[in-house]
């Protein structure tokens, strides 16, 4: 036992205030007695304010373990080691970018010539001496088929191991990275291919890609008539010429993205082993998974969720946490959200199946094991401190939302939503976003604001169709929002530049909610 004298209580009110626990103004007599008549008590055991001495141990006491929270703060309430090692070459990170399923050329270089960076002028030089005549310089690779999501004119597109099609900046899964076999995910995945990422300087528009979604630029023919067919639009629409714009710089959401990328995030030796005996399924079984979930979800939220690119990182997480041998498995912040959005799909998938023989068990005890996972994953990434926060948080609840519709748990349902509400409540972009327009209000023309207004306006949309939430009595902002005329068409045309309405009633005022997408 510890034999430390425990630091001694100090009480800085008069005597009747302490009694009565009231707050004392320090003051001889104090005004709380003044008023209630109790001055001569007052002046009996008067206030005994602290001196300088003790304000400044006070002070330097407070700054201490303020320090001591600062140096100590963890990504989540839970246990969770942060490692950010300098002195050794970073890790692979599992992006669209760096994938072990990248083929030789990007989407990008394929459809859109614009962006072809020019050849430099080479400097004039001495004429070569003649030699021997080279060679024939071998033919240039092909470019990478990219095939819509529904038969154009003259095109036909083969099957694809994930159905549906891919988000804007998402380099397509070509048929052979798989196999056909019936074996567990670890003997279907190619050798890795060894790439370096480039963690210098923030990779500009990453986010862009990671949502599929492109600002103020008009996208390729075919991408664009893609988009129609997921939304299942019926007449599709003339798409405009495509005018490539000057790229911006650098924004805030994209430095935060980068620096989550840098952030590393230690797994325990228990987590792995859960993962690895948890999901031994083969690819498949994750088609089909995939299959139900986007079944089920709505269309216009599918249009622009990473639901692709999470089952991708998903998919490689498997495959380098199958391979490794430690007690403990390093990944990074970006990583870990698209592994736990994966996860999330996975049990929406599984909600929609009936039997299936590559189950060891139950579905109700395969839903409980993988539940809790990705409950367990989500806290280490449930916070609310920046931008890219609020982004995986959004997307977390319309990917969930599957799940807890289905199961009608609208308690979870709520918190999670308040959780949103909170943190975008305290960002002054959307302090105009969730109020009604007035005339001479001008939406800001930021990044932030494109990217989380897209989403937000999703989440509204999906929020208006489960009437008990409208209901719901929390905090003074999660009622606001239920009263809110969001989204509203102005809100819309400011964050969709493609002509293509979908109307939605709204239960709160009775009216045509009309989203541009």
């Amino acid at each position: 036992m510890s034999t430390n004298q425990r630091r001694k209580r100090r009480s800085y009110s008069c005597g009747p205030c302490k009694k009565l626990k009231l707050k004392c103004d320090l003051q001889i007599p104090c005004r709380s007695c003044e008023r209630s008549r109790r001055a001569d008590k007052c002046l009996e055991d008067p206030p005994q304010p602290p001196s300088e001495e003790e304000l400044e141990r006070i002070a330097n006491r407070r700054r201490k373990k303020t320090q001591w929270k600062q140096r100590n703060s963890a990504i989540s309430e839970t246990e969770v080691s942060i490692v950010i090692d300098t002195s050794h070459p970073p890790m692979e990170t599992s992006s669209p970018l760096h994938s072990k399923y990248v083929p030789p050329q990007s989407l990008h270089t394929t459809h859109n010539s614009a962006w072809q960076p020019e050849a430099a002028p080479s400097a004039p030089s001495a004429p070569p001496a003649p030699s021997a005549p080279a060679p024939p310089a071998p033919a240039p690779p092909a470019p990478t088929p990219f095939y819509t999501a529904f038969p154009l004119p003259g095109v036909s597109p083969p099957p694809f191991p994930f159905p549906g099609s891919i988000p804007l900046g998402v380099v397509p899964i070509l048929p052979s990275q798989y196999s056909n076999g019936s074996t567990h995910i670890n003997e279907h995945l190619d050798p890795p291919i060894k790439q370096e990422p480039d963690l210098e300087t923030p990779n500009i528009n990453h986010i862009d890609r990671q949502i599929s979604i492109q600002f103020k630029d008009q996208v390729p023919e075919t991408i664009y008539h893609q988009q129609l067919a997921q939304l299942q639009y019926p007449q599709p629409i003339a798409p405009p010429p495509f005018e490539a714009c000057t790229p911006r710089g650098p924004s805030q959401i994209d430095i935060e993205e980068h620096e989550d990328r840098q952030t590393l995030i230690a797994l325990s030796e228990e987590e792995t082993a859960q993962f690895r005996a948890k999901f031994a399924y083969s690819n498949e079984f994750f088609n089909q998974l995939y299959l139900n979930h986007r079944q089920a979800s709505k269309d216009f939220v599918e249009a622009v969720l990473p639901t692709a690119r999470a089952i991708v990182m998903f998919v490689d997480f498997l495959r380098d946490i199958s391979i490794n041998n430690d007690t403990e498995f390093y990944t990074n912040v970006d990583t870990l959200r698209m592994v736990s959005l994966g996860i999330s799909i996975m049990i929406n998938g599984l909600l929609y199946i009936n039997d299936s023989p590559e189950l060891v068990s139950s579905k109700a005890e395969v839903l409980v094991e993988w539940n809790s996972l990705l409950l367990s994953i989500h806290a280490k990434l449930r916070k609310n401190l920046k931008l890219t926060d609020a982004l995986y948080n959004i997307t977390w609840v319309l990917v969930r939302h599957v799940y807890l519709l289905a199961n009608k748990d609208y308690d979870a349902l709520c918190e999670l939503q308040q959780d949103i509400v909170v943190f975008l409540y305290e960002n002054k972009d959307f302090a105009d976003l969730v109020r009604e327009r007035d005339e001479n209000m001008v939406y800001p023309d930021t990044t932030e604001f494109h990217i989380i207004g897209r989403l937000w306006l999703l989440f509204r949309l999906v929020e208006l169709e489960v009437p008990r939430i409208q209901r719901w009595q929390v905090s003074d902002s999660f009622k606001l929002l239920s009263t809110s005329i969001v989204p509203h068409k102005e809100a819309a045309e400011s964050n969709f530049p493609v002509p293509l309405f979908v109307c939605y009633q709204s239960r709160v005022y009775h009216e045509a909610c009309i989203i541009l997408l």
